[in-house]
């Protein structure tokens, strides 16, 4: 059920990552099937990249476009800078990874990206946003496949705001703007 563009875009990212050796092997079936199988190799920078790392590098480079398309519109410098998966200790000694810490014009967002389960997380998380003292606009959960409906649900019911990678751009250019209206 997807256009041929977005077909042909996942195609060339599996060659890509084939030519990488990220996969072993890699076939595409058109039509009727429509399916890709593909294995991926056991290197472990592979293995990090298809457990997660991706995903925060997706999160990243969409912050990055935020930022830069928040600074255009405005017609104003906006500082940036980032930390990748920083190791902290908090304050009772136990350590935590953040997958991602933004410093965006005097404020700082942290965006957690889950490919996978992120139930058992959310509420570790929402803690964690409380010992950041950040509010829930700048604590950002970010999953792949979730719907409007649940986003505002569990926004509502934990201290960070849970959104889709579809939705991520609109949370993050509407919360840059209001930050940099103070």
């Amino acid at each position: 059920e997807y256009t041929q563009k977005n077909t042909s875009d996942v195609c060339q990212f599996c060659t890509r990552l084939h030519s990488i050796a990220f996969l072993e092997e890699y076939k595409y079936f058109k039509s009727p099937q429509y399916l890709i199988r593909a294995k991926p190799t056991s290197l472990p920078v592979a293995q990090n990249f298809f457990s997660g790392k991706w995903l925060e590098r997706f999160v990243l480079l969409t912050v990055q476009k935020c930022v830069s398309g928040v600074s255009s519109d405005l017609e104003k410098d906006i500082a940036f800078s980032y930390l990748l998966n920083p190791q902290i200790i908090l304050p009772n000694g136990d350590d935590f990874e953040l997958d991602l810490i933004c410093h965006v014009n005097g404020f700082f967002f942290w965006i957690e990206a889950k490919s996978g389960d992120y139930q058992q997380h959310i509420s570790k998380y929402s803690k964690m946003s409380k010992i950041l003292n950040l509010d829930f606009r700048h604590s950002i959960m970010a999953l792949p496949d979730i719907s409007d409906d649940r986003c505002i649900a569990l926004t509502s019911l934990f201290s960070m705001t849970v959104c889709s990678l579809s939705s991520l751009e609109e949370v993050l250019v509407e919360t840059i703007r209001k930050d940099q209206a103070v």
